[in-house]
C-alpha cells in the first residue's frame, strides 16, 4: 500500500468523531433516506456481498505511527486494538472519504487477514454522493463477511480498542443501549433494504473517552 496512506493515518483518524457524537445524526430525518440511497449504489455495483455501510466513529486517540487492527481470536471475537505500524502485514478493512482529496476513499482501520478490495468505481460513486450531501464525516465503507449476523461491541478494558462478539438472541434487535454502526445491504422481492448488523454499547464509559 502507498506510504501516504500511513503517513497521516493518526491525524486522519483522530479527526473522526467519537461514537457518541455521531448518535444525533442517526436520529436526523434524512438518515434513513441516506442509507437507502447508499444501498442503491451498493447494489448497482454488486458491492453488498463484501462491504457494508458504516457509521464513521472512533473510541479514543490513535498514537502516531500506530493503526487500529482487527484480529479474530480463537473464540471468533473481533478484537480491534492499537498496534505499532510495521509489526505485521495488514490489510484495509474500513474506509472513509475526505472532502479535500482526489482519492475517493482512504483506509482508517485494518485487518490482520487479507480481504477483498472495493472496486474503484464503486468507491468513487459513494464518495461523490457523500461529498454532495456533506456526509464525509458521517459515513464510510467497511468489509463484511455477508453473514448478516448481528454483532455487539464494547471498549476493551485497557481503553485502547474494542471487542465485538456475535449478539445473543435477546440482543439481536440492538435496543436503545446500542448505537448502530454498521448496516448490511440486501435485495429481495420487496426491494432494497438495509439491516443493522453492528451496535456499540453507549453505556461504556470509554465510548466518550477523549
Amino acid at each position: 500500500m502507498d506510504t501516504h496512506v500511513y503517513s497521516d493515518l493518526s491525524q486522519r483518524y483522530n479527526k473522526i468523531d467519537f461514537v457518541h457524537e455521531q448518535r444525533s445524526w442517526l436520529l436526523h430525518a434524512d438518515a434513513r433516506q441516506v442509507l437507502l440511497d447508499l444501498a442503491n449504489i451498493f447494489i448497482r455495483h454488486g458491492a453488498n456481498t463484501n462491504f457494508a455501510i458504516t457509521l464513521l466513529h472512533r473510541h479514543h486517540q490513535l498514537h502516531p505511527g500506530h493503526a487500529m487492527i482487527h484480529v479474530r481470536d480463537c473464540s471468533g471475537a473481533d478484537i480491534c486494538s492499537m498496534e505499532q505500524l510495521g509489526t505485521r502485514q495488514i490489510y484495509p478493512c474500513a474506509y472513509h472519504c475526505l472532502l479535500d482529496q482526489d482519492t475517493p476513499f482512504l483506509p482508517f482501520e485494518f485487518s490482520s487477514d487479507p480481504l477483498p478490495t472495493p472496486d474503484p468505481s464503486f468507491l468513487s460513486d459513494v464518495a461523490n454522493y457523500l461529498r454532495l450531501r456533506n456526509l464525509c464525516n458521517r459515513i464510510g465503507v467497511s468489509y463484511t463477511d455477508g453473514s448478516q449476523e448481528v454483532w455487539t461491541e464494547r471498549l476493551l478494558d485497557n481503553g485502547q480498542g474494542t471487542i465485538a462478539v456475535v449478539a445473543s438472541q435477546d440482543q439481536a434487535s440492538l435496543d436503545d443501549n446500542y448505537i448502530v454502526t454498521e448496516w448490511f445491504v440486501s435485495q429481495d422481492e420487496n426491494g432494497i433494504n438495509t439491516v443493522a448488523i453492528k451496535g456499540c454499547n453507549d453505556q461504556e464509559v470509554g465510548h466518550s473517552r477523549k
